[in-house]
């Protein structure tokens, strides 16, 4: 796993997330931006490459309590819209490329979490989301035809979320490690909170290598990567960002069940996401230029700059 180091205090929530990716934010600048051709989707043509500064989506989540203090999440996001500082993007209607065209694509990822020093579901619980905790794959559905399974809790267990990838012909785009992060439940509601600043390495044409930035990555953190080359969709900015994933909404735990020799579990449905870029992935010269929290179920941004 990627051993860079960020210290941030990150708030969000499981049941929602966005990728959000920039440069740097000034205090009084909008979110940093970046540009994606849908054209390179196999089957996709006719559009203009498109600007834009968030990925939004829902996701449905198994939360498991592994241990005294560790919970274990695993889940998927459906990705809905993508949006430039607030506008949604015209384009995007019933699916993500569905109309005025007549071929369309849908867009998810697929994640895994291991949270440290939360001791069990309910308000107040805090834990942490170290490096290499958090890990999502970002597909491009071609047809937009896959089948998204919820999960479900039982007394003997939990059964997790899962992706039908009808056709078997899915891309991989990106693969993401997280550097630092938080999550939990909110004081007094409840509620699930969830955020990870996360590398993001874009598939670059060669199975299990991608880019992080401009440096190239083999295997490792890049395994997963397939044969097609994402750059040709991930078009701007050159080098590219980091993301943040973090959740935007209040969706309430379900039903606690297990017990015993079973861990307790419990699934979370419905989750608004937000995925932002908002930093600069050099090894060696990482830092935070500025980056957005997005606070629990207020959708509370909060700008930082850095001189």
């Amino acid at each position: 796993m990627l051993g860079h180091k960020l210290k941030q205090t990150i708030l969000g929530t499981v049941a929602s997330g966005a990728l959000v990716f920039g440069l740097g934010i000034s205090s009084a600048s909008a979110v940093p931006t970046f540009t994606i051709n849908p054209n390179a989707i196999p089957g996709i043509s006719g559009y203009t490459p498109q600007v834009e500064s968030d990925i939004n989506g829902t996701s449905d989540t198994l939360l498991q309590q592994t241990g005294p203090s560790t919970q274990f999440e695993t889940g998927w996001l459906q990705i809905q819209s993508y949006s430039n500082n607030g506008a949604s993007s015209t384009f995007l209607q019933t699916g993500l490329f569905s109309g005025p065209l007549a071929n369309t694509y849908g867009m998810y990822a697929t994640f895994q979490a291991t949270a440290h020093g939360i001791t069990g579901f309910g308000a107040n619980q805090a834990g942490t989301i170290g490096a290499g905790d958090f890990t999502f794959k970002l597909f491009a559905d071609v047809g937009d035809n896959d089948v998204f399974n919820p999960g479900a809790t039982s007394s003997t267990g939990g059964v997790a979320p899962s992706v039908t990838d009808t056709g078997g012909n899915d891309i991989v785009l990106a693969i993401a490690t997280s550097l630092s992060g938080s999550a939990g439940f909110q004081a007094g509601t409840g509620a699930p909170i969830f955020s990870a600043i996360s590398s993001f390495i874009i598939c670059d044409g060669t199975a299990n290598q991608g880019l992080l930035g401009s440096t190239v990555v083999t295997g490792g953190d890049a395994t997963g990567c397939g044969t097609f080359d994402a750059r040709t969709y991930f078009t701007a900015p050159v080098p590219f960002f980091n993301v943040n994933f973090a959740a935007t909404t209040t969706a309430q735990i379900g039903n606690v069940t297990g017990g015993g020799t079973n861990p307790p579990n419990a699934t979370i449905n419905g989750i608004v996401t937000d995925l932002n870029f908002a930093t600069v992935p050099e090894p060696g010269t990482l830092g935070m230029f500025g980056f957005a929290l997005m606070a629990i179920g207020g959708l509370v941004r909060r700008r930082r700059a850095q001189s």
